[in-house]
């Protein structure tokens, strides 16, 4: 059960936020803006333990409280680093993968019938010329009618899939890290997702958090400037 936090408004309505709504802005019903306290005072106000209890929180407490959990230098060449890259990591729990099962279908189905076909026109004693093309034709049709919904359907599951993550706050995260002008020379042309995975992996409180979110999404936001020697915080 996700643990939720009670939130006091002027107006005496009771907020109640999750840990991810920790450090932000929550609106109440009568229209006022509440500041929501840091996850430790929160954790504290329900008698719990000022620590983080998850890699996720670890990382937003750390954020809340003024320090860069990827560090003040460069994070490719580890030099003085002038600017940010905003981020948002999008979380969600592990689900059956059926890639390898869809990519075995687009194989196996055109092989099954290219035996039967085989077997048969065989037995209806045709031609070998035109047995074979008849089966190449038939293996080559049912091939791209498989792939085409095999990409359909993946289509599909991603783009179900990135809704439901980018409406479930509670398992995003936003973040950042930094980089020089010579490694990222042009803000406009930011670095793949692949790269700035393997680069945050090399945080050991990254890497935790994909070792245990391995399908997480980690969405580019923009580039903006830092000063290289004080900490820098959230843009919201």
């Amino acid at each position: 059960m996700r643990i939720t936090y009670i939130v006091a408004c002027d107006c005496r309505k009771q907020i109640r936020v999750t840990s991810s709504a920790a450090g932000t802005t929550v609106n109440c019903a009568c229209g006022a803006e509440v500041k929501v306290p840091g996850l430790s005072q929160l954790r504290q106000s329900q008698g719990q333990e000022s620590y983080a209890s998850n890699t996720l929180d670890v990382i937003a407490d750390a954020h809340h409280n003024g320090r860069e959990p990827a560090g003040l230098e460069c994070l490719y060449c580890g030099g003085l680093a002038e600017q940010v890259v905003d981020l948002k990591i999008l979380c969600e729990r592990s689900e059956m993968n059926l890639n390898s099962l869809m990519w075995l279908l687009v194989v196996l189905v055109p092989l099954l019938l290219a035996i039967a076909l085989a077997v048969i026109f065989g037995l209806m004693q045709l031609p070998f010329a035109l047995v074979f093309g008849l089966i190449v034709g038939a293996t080559v049709l049912v091939s791209t009618v498989v792939l085409i919904a095999m990409l359909t359907f993946g289509l599909i599951r991603t783009r179900r899939r990135n809704k439901v993550l980018e409406h479930t706050s509670s398992k995003n995260l936003r973040t950042f890290f930094r980089m020089c002008e010579r490694c990222l020379p042009n803000p406009h042309m930011p670095p793949s997702r692949r790269k700035i995975r393997r680069m945050l992996k090399q945080i050991p409180v990254y890497e935790q958090l994909y070792k245990g979110n391995k399908e997480a999404y980690t969405k580019f936001l923009k580039v903006r400037p830092a000063d290289p020697y004080t900490p820098m915080a959230i843009d919201d």
